[in-house]
């Protein structure tokens, strides 16, 4: 794509950005396609539960990989009675584009441990 001095069709900017409204929004060149910055997030749910969330966490940098057996120790997971930790029993990623914008999602199913 050749970028001229003013705004393309395509909304895009000469230095690899692009124009939102009145917004200008920083975009990287993926292959043939322009894309804004990724937003990342981090759904932790409580055990056994696949709707009440233990922690809820969004980012402009990728969290690190959690995986099955993973323990994970959310902030906003809240237990009363013996020591115990979260571990990761399921992951899922989901990655969304939306006018230009990519979304990455990472849910993470858990069980309690208990410490003895």
């Amino acid at each position: 794509m050749v970028l001229t001095n003013a705004v393309d069709t395509h909304g895009v900017v000469p230095g690899g950005r692009c124009r939102l409204s009145h917004i200008v929004v920083p975009r990287v060149e993926i292959g043939r396609w322009l894309v804004g910055p990724t937003r990342y997030t981090l759904a932790v749910f409580e055990p056994g539960s696949s709707r009440s969330r233990a922690g809820f966490y969004e980012s402009s940098t990728p969290f690190a990989a959690i995986s099955v057996g993973d323990a994970v120790h959310p902030g906003g997971w809240h237990k009363q009675g013996p020591p115990s930790y979260l571990r990761a029993t399921e992951v899922h990623h989901y990655l969304e584009e939306r006018a230009g914008h990519v979304s990455h999602l990472v849910t993470v199913y858990t069980e309690e441990v208990v410490l003895r």
